[in-house]
């Protein structure tokens, strides 16, 4: 075993190891953190919570708690772990098994918490005020380091790809002109606004199986069903999503004949979403099934329920009705044409006539064969 994997444990096996040490005498240091570019700010940080102990401990979050946006962390826990345990500074590096270190903390029992400067001045998370009353049960105590701050996510915002460089251009000169104050303001503005959604409801459905092998019989790959979630696509994600900045959300989509289908889109709704269901029975609610290997979550392959021929009849006429009786109470309409068939031409023009302000979202995807039907 190397020097580096000695450092590494479990907080099962670190909590009596550390005990161990405060009764020969040393005073335990202790550091929680993402970790994730390791630069000089975080080296400067250990180094002055080094000096205050004769132990320096380390414990790393896990990659499903690191909340620092798409592409985080950039490396997975096992790679952070293994870079702070080659600081020859750190002593003992484990995996955190919360969120927070708040449960760390009263098992570790460390005689200094160290965080750096910048959450002496604030922390958005709200969690340092735990973190100390913590560190205070234990009777130890919270101590802040100085020196310059730097920031992962500034890094790796801007030297690590996440998205494509049309994207990544847009991003940076939207932020050239727009200020996080300024696009919070416009959020918080819309409170009041009364919101109308109009579009496909998805269910997006996640079975995850076990691949096996082929089957000696058939040309097949066997796999073991183990479990299964179910999402709200489409105009429900939409209306979930407007309903966290608007107080009023109304949602018109078709749901199929299916009474589980009307009862599971209900189920995924926000309470402030008032819902329109037009049912139709003759064709089903789209749902996209997809079947995923659960160990690295790689999907194996899809099967769609849905019509894609345009709506007609009654069915056509009572969203119709719907969206220009609806479209007169409200201040926003926003369109999410996924291409199944609801967004026909005449509710197009019942729309575009309306003298509400249109959002439009359509995008392509696996069952319109990539046409962009905006």
């Amino acid at each position: 075993m190397n020097e580096h994997n000695r450092k590494l444990l479990s907080l099962d096996e670190l909590a009596p190891e550390l005990e161990l040490k405060r009764a020969q005498g040393k005073r335990v240091a202790y550091c929680h953190g993402v970790f994730d570019i390791l630069h000089p700010g975080h080296i400067a940080h250990l180094e002055q919570a080094k000096e205050l102990g004769d132990i320096l401990v380390v414990t790393i979050t896990p990659d499903q708690y690191v909340n620092k946006g798409p592409g985080r962390p950039v490396f997975n826990q096992k790679l952070r772990m293994n870079t702070i345990a080659a600081l020859s500074i750190v002593d003992y590096v484990a995996l955190n098994q919360w969120p927070t270190s708040v449960e760390t903390i009263d098992m570790l029992k460390p005689n200094y918490y160290v965080k750096g400067s910048e959450y002496a001045e604030s922390d958005l998370t709200g969690n340092i005020v735990l973190e100390e009353n913590a560190v205070k049960s234990v009777n130890g105590q919270i101590k802040f380091t100085d020196g310059q701050v730097f920031s992962s996510s500034s890094l790796a915002n801007r030297y690590f790809e996440t998205y494509s460089p049309e994207v990544e251009a847009y991003l940076s000169d939207f932020r050239s002109r727009h200020s996080a104050d300024e696009v919070i303001a416009g959020l918080e503005s819309l409170a009041n606004a009364r919101v109308l959604v109009v579009g496909e409801a998805i269910l997006d459905e996640y079975f995850y199986c076990q691949p096996l092998a082929k089957s000696p019989r058939e040309f097949i790959i066997a796999t073991k069903y183990q479990n299964q979630e179910v999402f709200g696509g489409g105009s429900i994600a939409i209306a979930n999503h407007l309903s966290g900045i608007c107080e009023k959300v109304t949602l018109i989509a078709c749901i199929g004949p299916s009474d589980s289908d009307l009862d599971s889109v209900q189920s995924k709704l926000r309470p402030n979403v008032e819902f329109h269901a037009l049912r139709t029975p003759d064709r089903p609610t789209v749902t996209k099934r997809r079947y995923l290997d659960p160990n690295f979550l790689t999907k194996m392959f899809e099967v769609q329920y849905l019509d894609d021929s345009p709506l007609t009849g009654d069915a056509e006429e009572e969203l119709s009705t719907a969206v220009s009786r609806e479209a007169k109470d409200h201040d926003i309409l926003l369109v999410s044409d996924f291409g199944h068939g609801m967004i026909t031409k005449r509710i197009r023009s019942d729309i575009t006539s309306s003298d509400i302000f249109l959002s439009v979202n359509t995008q392509t995807n696996s069952a319109n064969y990539g046409f962009k039907l905006i």
